[in-house]
């Protein structure tokens, strides 16, 4: 479980969170989401360690955390399945990787479908496949907690399904979970708890609770049309 009770926190003069508490439970995949610039991002930097505030108390019982932010620096000169099999030299005494270690990125590799561009230089992948690298760091990592800044971002929708679906299947392997999403309807897929934050409000619920006309207003300032059949949604905005 990741716990955080009491965050206040301005930047600059800009008031993003007061009071907040938020609860993630372990094993579940917990969906940020809401309007540009209200701190989604800078929620993740707290929670992973990255932003230190005075006051705040933030629990987690995670062994291991992993932060994927939207935008990294991207090395020159290695391939795919180097850049991947990096995520195994996080100790700066470690200087070779084993034969286990190789074997866990290529078939990661291959659950990604992109097996076939492991020897190609990581400046010659598009943007998609650089995410889908930077996914396959974090899920070779150990980490027993992701937080993942739109991990979906520049990936088409096929792609966008894939992703969902691993991703909820590593919490059913008792990986907790943390994404920060724009896409509902991909919240709604494969989330299991959700945080909305707008400029003046933060909503938080299970997915009963949390998609409703009213909630996503609060969130959004938008007027939604929401119906729920068949474990899918179907929004519409309303004039």
């Amino acid at each position: 479980m990741i716990s955080i009770k009491n965050l206040t926190f301005s930047f600059g003069s800009k008031n993003l969170y007061e009071n907040l508490n938020l609860e993630m439970q372990s094993g579940q995949m917990t969906v940020i989401t809401g309007l540009n610039g209200t701190g989604k991002t800078t929620l993740l930097r707290i929670i992973s360690g990255e932003i230190k505030i005075g006051g705040v108390k933030i629990f987690s019982d995670c062994k291991k955390m992993f932060f994927l932010p939207q935008k990294v620096s991207y090395p020159v000169g290695i391939t795919l399945f180097e850049y991947v099999l990096s995520a195994f030299y996080s100790n700066s005494f470690k200087w070779f990787t084993t034969k286990y270690e190789k074997q866990k990125v290529l078939e990661t590799l291959e659950l990604l479908e992109i097996s076939d561009r492991k020897d190609i230089y990581v400046e010659k992948l598009s943007s998609g496949e650089l995410q889908l690298a930077n996914l396959a760091i974090a899920m070779v990592s150990g980490a027993d907690c992701l937080l993942l800044d739109e991990p979906t971002s520049n990936l088409d929708l096929k792609n966008q399904v894939k992703i969902s679906k691993i991703l909820k299947t590593l919490t059913k392997k008792g990986i907790t979970c943390v994404m920060i999403t724009h896409d509902l309807n991909l919240a709604f897929e494969c989330g299991d708890y959700f945080v909305g934050i707008s400029k003046n409000a933060v909503v938080q619920g299970i997915k009963s609770e949390f998609f409703s006309s009213e909630n996503l207003n609060k969130v959004f300032g938008l007027n939604f049309n929401v119906e729920i059949e068949n474990e899918k949604i179907y929004l519409k905005t309303i004039d």
